[in-house]
């Protein structure tokens, strides 16, 4: 699938660009467009303001200043604080209105679709990624082909917690739909694995489920599968596919599951980025040519269901291999136990001061 990238870099009409994002504007959330999160920007502002303003006037004050100075700096500062910050949004909306026109015009120019956010767009879905408990989760900058595949090319953003606690991941993803389920296999590139919280999968898999690849394809990448599916594995990931796979995508990381296939990257230099959308390309087109090869891989363990003209499920997977087991972080091991010794020596204390106040009531009544 070679994509024509040209519209990625040519000129734009800036005033056709606003007219656009104008138009798409109340798809995206509200809070991540440029200047959405103000109200919560506010306090800290005024206080920033109010705060330069007392500084230079004690300042002007203790070294003689006339008070006209005086009122000048202090209005001087509160304007140029907001004119500022204002140029600073208004900068950061023109850059966001050139990316999305720019997308929407290489979703032309290769007949796919785009929008800027995607309502309910995790919904549904099985990836990793998209199923962080208690998480927010926004898909952004989508570009998608809707056809038999379901091509989805976006950004994920997720978003666990809150206030001080609040951690924000951002990954661009790449989604196909398959025409059969297929176990549970993760493909973790290693040159990701130290950008934080945007290289993690979402899920930290058992180390037992790891599966040796042939070659050198270990020093890029980590192969999970679940127990009793390593050739499986083997038979999904060829070294061919490997080897595609460390030329054009060596920081994407790939996980089927279920129906779905789902590629993660978490380096955010997609966007406009004509030589990535064509190494994108090729790593896509790579893999939809060994879409039909995996789609026609069958069950062997337990039995299908059948329908009611007697055929087998083609879509089974056997229960075990249907999520890959996730493993029990080393921290938990020490803080479950701690909290429930906590918690037992708090009981026992609280048991033994209400014995200790019974005990003095009673002396107290009965001498």
């Amino acid at each position: 699938m070679p994509f024509a990238v040209r519209a990625l870099t040519d000129p734009i009409d800036r005033s056709a660009a606003r007219a656009y994002a104008q138009r798409v504007r109340p798809t995206y959330p509200a809070d991540l467009y440029p200047g959405g999160q103000w109200r919560e920007m506010l306090a800290p502002i005024a206080l920033l303001m109010s705060s330069v303003g007392v500084l230079v006037a004690g300042f002007l004050w203790v070294t003689d200043a006339a008070v006209p100075i005086i009122g000048g700096w202090i209005l001087l500062v509160w304007v140029l604080i907001p004119v500022s910050l204002g140029f600073a949004i208004a900068a950061a909306r023109r850059r966001l209105a050139g990316r999305w026109f720019r997308l929407q015009q290489f979703a032309n120019a290769n007949r796919l679709q785009f929008t800027p956010a995607s309502p309910g767009g995790a919904r549904g879905r099985s990836g990793s990624k998209f199923t962080v408990g208690g998480a927010r989760v926004d898909v952004l900058n989508v570009v998608s082909a809707p056809g038999t595949r379901n091509l989805m090319v976006g950004t994920l953003r997720v978003e666990t917690g809150s206030a001080k606690q609040k951690t924000v991941a951002v990954t661009e993803f790449v989604r196909m739909s398959l025409s059969r389920h297929l176990p549970h296999i993760v493909l973790d590139a290693k040159s990701n694995n130290g950008m934080g919280q945007n290289g993690r999968l979402g899920a930290e898999f058992d180390r037992h489920q790891r599966l040796s690849l042939e070659g050198n394809f270990d020093d890029d990448f980590t192969l999970y599968c679940p127990a009793g599916y390593e050739a499986d594995a083997l038979y999904l990931f060829t070294p061919d596919i490997m080897a595609r796979m460390q030329d054009h995508a060596a920081d994407w990381d790939v996980e089927i599951i279920d129906d779905e296939l789902y590629l993660y990257s978490p380096r955010r230099s997609l966007g406009t980025n004509p030589q990535r959308w064509q190494e994108l390309g090729t790593t896509v087109n790579a893999l939809a040519q060994k879409l039909d090869q995996w789609e026609r891989w069958s069950e062997s363990r337990g039995a299908a269901p059948i329908d009611r003209l007697g055929r087998a499920d083609r879509t089974f997977v056997a229960y075990e291999g249907r999520r890959l087991k996730q493993r029990f972080p080393w921290w938990m091991w020490i803080a479950i136990p701690a909290g429930l010794a906590l918690a037992i020596f708090g009981v026992v204390q609280l048991g033994i001061d209400i014995v200790a106040g019974i005990s003095d009531l009673l002396r107290m009544l009965f001498g």
